[in-house]
Order: C-alpha cells, then sequence, then structure tokens
C-alpha cells in the first residue's frame, strides 16, 4: 500500500482563456475608470496610487502596462496582480466567469507598422558612422564639438520614394528594452552646412511613441529633451547623459527602463516649449520619477544657445 497520494489536474487552456476574457472587460469589471485614448484605454493604476493616468491597454487590447509602477501583462497576469494568487487560481477564476466585467467597444485595429519598421531597419544597417560625414559636418557647423554618439549614423537617401537624393543623418529611435523601433532622418544640403530645402527636413520612420534617441548611456538620472541638435548641446554642456525625442509631442511619452530614476527634462524657451516640458514634468513625477523642467537662460533653444555663446 502506497502512503503517496496521487493528484490529477485538469490541464488548462491558456490561450482560449485570454481569448474568451478581453483584457479591457475584465479591468473595467475591477472597477478601473478605463478611457479610451486612439487605440488605447488609460487609467490610473489600480495597483499604486496616482492622480495622473499612467496604466494604459494597448497591442488591441490584449496587454496592459503601468508607466508609474511598471506592473505589464496580459489578462492573466492582471487577475493575478489584482488578487494576489497563481496563474493556475487566475485561470480558474477567469474560466469560472466568476469575475464581474463590463463589456467595452473594441479598439480600432493598430496600423501595420512592420513594413515601416523593417524599412527603418534596413536603412540604419544601410548607414555608416556618422565621423568624417557630411552628417558631422552639419553637427560641428552648429557648434557641437563633442564625441558623436553611435546612435548617429549617415546615410543619402531620397526625400519621398522617387524623390531627389540627399544626405541624411539617421537617429536610431531605441525602445525602452534598448533595441531600434524607428529613425528619425534629417535631410541635408548638399554641402551639410544646414538642413535640406525641403519640406519637412526631419522625418521619422517606424515606431516613435515610448522611445527615446539614446545619445547618452543608460543612466540614474537622464536629461531629455526633443531634438538631436539640443540634445548634443546639452551632452557638451552638461556632461551628463542625455535622451532626445523627435518632437516636442513626445516628451512626456518616453518609457524609461527600470534603473531611470530622475529626469531633467531641457525646454524650448517659448511658451509652446515650456508648456510641453512642464507637462512632461507633471506626467514622470506622476509615474514616480524625480522630475523638473529647465529651459535656455535667453535663447530660444539649447542650441541656439551654443550656437550665440560659441560666436562670443
Amino acid at each position: 500500500m502506497s502512503f503517496m497520494e496521487t493528484h490529477t489536474y485538469e490541464r488548462l487552456d491558456l490561450e482560449a482563456i485570454r481569448r474568451e476574457n478581453p483584457l479591457p472587460d475584465v479591468v473595467a469589471g475591477a472597477g478601473v475608470a478605463l478611457k479610451r485614448a486612439g487605440r488605447e484605454w488609460k487609467a490610473c493604476c489600480p495597483f499604486h496610487q496616482e492622480r495622473t493616468p499612467s496604466f494604459t491597454i494597448f497591442d488591441g487590447g490584449r496587454r496592459f502596462k503601468c508607466f508609474g509602477c511598471g506592473v505589464s501583462g496580459d489578462v492573466l497576469d492582471f487577475v493575478q496582480e489584482l488578487h494576489g494568487v497563481g496563474l493556475r487560481d487566475a485561470a480558474e477564476m477567469l474560466g469560472a466567469e466568476t469575475m464581474p466585467r463590463v463589456r467595452l467597444p473594441d479598439l480600432p485595429a493598430a496600423p501595420d507598422r512592420s513594413k515601416t519598421s523593417a524599412e527603418a531597419l534596413a536603412i540604419w544597417r544601410a548607414a555608416i558612422p556618422i565621423n568624417g560625414t557630411l552628417a558631422e559636418t552639419y553637427l560641428r557647423s552648429r557648434a557641437i564639438t563633442c564625441e558623436l554618439p553611435p546612435s548617429l549614423r549617415y546615410v543619402e537617401l531620397p526625400y519621398g520614394r522617387t524623390g531627389r537624393v540627399y544626405p541624411c543623418l539617421v537617429a536610431c529611435i531605441s525602445s525602452s528594452e534598448g533595441p531600434l523601433q524607428g529613425i528619425q532622418r534629417t535631410f541635408l544640403a548638399a554641402d551639410g552646412l544646414g538642413k535640406a530645402e525641403v519640406p519637412k527636413a526631419k522625418l521619422s520612420l517606424g515606431s516613435v511613441s515610448g522611445g527615446a534617441i539614446r545619445l547618452g548611456p543608460m543612466s540614474e538620472d537622464v536629461v531629455l529633451c526633443a531634438g538631436v541638435e539640443d540634445g548634443l548641446s546639452l551632452l557638451q554642456e552638461l556632461g551628463r547623459s542625455v535622451w532626445a525625442v523627435p518632437g516636442d509631442s513626445n516628451l512626456s511619452s518616453v518609457c524609461f527602463p527600470t534603473p531611470v530614476r530622475s529626469v531633467a527634462i531641457g525646454g524650448d524657451n517659448d511658451r509652446s516649449g515650456r508648456d510641453n516640458a512642464e507637462r512632461a514634468a507633471r506626467a514622470y513625477d506622476e509615474r514616480g520619477l524625480d522630475a523638473r523642467a529647465f529651459f535656455p537662460p535667453s535663447e530660444k533653444d539649447f542650441n541656439d544657445q551654443l550656437q550665440k555663446e560659441a560666436a562670443q
């Protein structure tokens, strides 16, 4: 006679459970006030106290992430975190349909960025190191003398699908995990002493939201600004790690990795620039980062300030 008990557990179909329990419905059923924001749902995080929403449901309603406390996952992870249970208990709770839920409308399908992301990666791989190129000429002409980081490269590209070919500064937009998620192209004049005379000299390709151009290494303290030129100016003058985003509108959307503890946002010295930088500082403060905004003492942006001081 054996004194060992044998337990037989039913195998759970986790994929079916995920499919049959839409994450937004389960989150709303838990009393979280979701608000639709384009192709995402946003709310104040149910797992920590905050005043500005940093809890986001994305990927067609299949995944969530809180950019404040860092918790993330799918519907099973949400139930585990909410109720403090293991995976099997969470799956059984969902499978038994004992959890309240609120039926929410489906989010619009996200655009397929696979083609543009692949194109961005192909351009980045075709680009060459920046030193000795017209992209370096362009940056040096703007009083930037510091060592240029490997996140910047040079390539010649057509403007549009069949347009004229221009020299081009290419910047790598990295995801929170580090790999390239997109690029920013700055089309330059033939001699590199300025931007090309085209309708829009700076164009992004691939995924931009949440990413940053890492002009400096990973650090607990990061300086954030909009634009490569301002970023290099700050890197040169402050000697700190600087990350840049492609445009003021992205200042508050960077998904910082866990090691980052504080962020100083360098904004343009005009009303719009101040508003964007101060809004970003408030957003990161709500996510638990030590955040503040600062501005050039007299000129509109930090590169203008650098050029003015270099000319004196």
